[in-house]
């Protein structure tokens, strides 16, 4: 039987995994904790450190619990324009009248096939999954460009590679291999806002933890983080959906105006 632990009103599965990392370290996402315990400890060690870290996340979520309620997936409709990083994009959703569902990028229109003979909760989540990792394909090499720039400009940190993910829970994160994982929600905010993310998650490349040299590492960077900081915690839950521009003009963090509709071909997503 799975081990588990109530934190407030919320059950979390709690998985232990091994990893070749030198630390042991724990996260939550969803309805999940995982504790990742290197392969290499002996094993009272091993179970000593997963005990330890069960205790301390249980703790974290108690303590600070939105920090770890998932955001519902975006729904995404037929006709629906959306607009990432100034550039403008229309959905067009409808029936493939075959089994599996696809989607492509025709310019800058996302066409969207969904299989017969699914459920409208099923729809929408194949629709959802499908709009973001053609979007995430097609913007992934202007936010890749974005991150190697701010890293060059303020840290010159080894990096390796750069995802668009569908966090629900989290904006960013990164790895000890050096990669950068960037939610793809964030596409739709102010490029500030993206760039402060980014600073953060590249600051954790040199710093793991969020104490003192973390933010002095940040704010080197970028002076302004708390103000981007407190955007993105007052309005990350629209990211996406209507409403959210006149929220960016009202917090003095404003994004581009949209560009002109080009019929170039762009090229998925992490």
């Amino acid at each position: 039987m799975a081990d588990s632990i109530v934190v407030g009103n919320r059950r979390f599965v709690v998985r232990r995994v091994g990893t070749n990392a030198q630390k042991a370290s724990a996260s939550a996402r969803r309805d999940q904790i995982i504790i990742r315990i290197p392969v290499h400890w002996p094993r009272e060690e091993g179970f000593k450190a997963f005990m330890d870290l069960k205790r301390k996340i249980a703790k974290k979520i108690a303590a600070k619990p939105e920090q770890f309620t998932p955001t519902p997936e975006l729904a995404f409709t037929d006709g629906q324009e959306l607009t990432l990083l100034g550039k403008t994009y229309r959905v067009r959703i409808s029936e493939s009248g075959n089994r599996n569902s696809t989607a492509r990028m025709d310019g800058t229109e996302v066409t969207v096939r969904l299989a017969d003979n699914l459920t409208s909760e099923t729809k929408r989540e194949h629709a959802s999954n499908l709009v973001r990792r053609v979007l995430s394909q097609a913007m992934l090499p202007e936010v890749d460009r974005r991150v190697r720039e701010l890293n060059a400009e303020h840290f010159g940190f080894s990096l390796r590679k750069v995802f668009l993910k569908g966090h629900t829970a989290k904006w960013g994160s990164c790895s000890e291999r050096g990669n950068v994982n960037l939610n793809f929600k964030l596409l739709f905010a102010p490029p500030e806002v993206l760039d402060y993310v980014i600073i953060h998650e590249l600051a954790h490349l040199k710093v793991k933890g969020h104490g003192g040299d973390f933010w002095e590492l940040v704010a080197k960077a970028c002076p302004d983080f708390e103000a981007r900081k407190k955007w993105l915690k007052e309005n990350g839950a629209g990211l996406g959906r209507p409403g959210l521009q006149e929220n960016a003009a009202a917090s003095g963090l404003t994004s581009p105006a949209p560009e002109e509709k080009d019929t170039q071909s762009h090229g998925r997503m992490p």
